[in-house]
């Protein structure tokens, strides 16, 4: 006769059979036939119930449908611009270079001009520009032909947006430490005083030499 154990071991006793069942139903069911737990009807039932209940389980995951949450996409950020269309004739001065501006009058660089009763003719010399430069050093000589009724020349010579009078005369020499002149203009007077003629001219500065003709 063989002795009956006085004890279970863990994994035979009902507590943990049922837990197989519920857990992982193919142990709990191979342990409750391996040690003849229940009744065989309620074996039977078990055995047919716990695949068609895991099976179901398993459906119901795959085809419930799966609520997801849309990606939120933040919106551009958008630049604050502000265009703006200027008159092609404007001039837009800003920062503090409009502080530091300054209004300078531009001389004509070239042309002519005849005022009053002058006879020189329309294209003819009026005066000529000779002059050297060497650092700041310039030198120039200036030379007016004849006018009939002249009676006084007032010369006009631009250097660095700056005008100077070196002397009046039909012929005037000059020299001045600073940058080489970039204009000149005469304007000659008759004796009672109005304009006969009025001419400009540009300077031309090379290689150390100034020339400029004026008509």
């Amino acid at each position: 006769m063989v002795e009956q154990r006085a004890r279970w071991l863990w994994y035979e006793r009902t507590w943990f059979v049922i837990a197989a069942l519920i857990v992982f139903w193919p142990i709990g069911l191979a342990l409750m036939w391996a040690q003849h737990k229940f009744s065989p009807s309620v074996r039977l039932a078990l055995s047919v119930a716990a695949p068609a209940l895991s099976a179901a389980a398993l459906a119901a995951v795959i085809l419930l449908p799966r609520h997801t949450t849309p990606a939120v996409t933040p919106p551009s950020p958008v630049a604050n611009v502000t265009t703006s269309t200027l008159p092609a004739s404007s001039t837009v001065t800003t920062g503090s270079s409009a502080a530091s501006s300054t209004t300078s009058t531009k001389t004509p660089t070239s042309g002519k001009k005849t005022v009053g009763t002058g006879k020189n003719t329309t294209g003819a010399v009026v005066f000529t520009l000779t002059g050297t430069y060497s650092g700041t050093r310039v030198a120039y000589s200036l030379s007016a032909s004849g006018i009939s009724g002249a009676s006084e020349y007032d010369w006009f010579v631009t250097a660095n947006g700056d005008s100077h009078n070196p002397s009046d005369g039909q012929s005037v020499s000059f020299s001045y430490e600073g940058q080489p002149p970039t204009s000149v203009r005469l304007e000659v007077l008759a004796s009672d005083g109005h304009s006969i003629r009025q001419s400009f001219a540009a300077v031309t500065a090379s290689k150390g030499k100034l020339t400029a003709t004026g008509y």
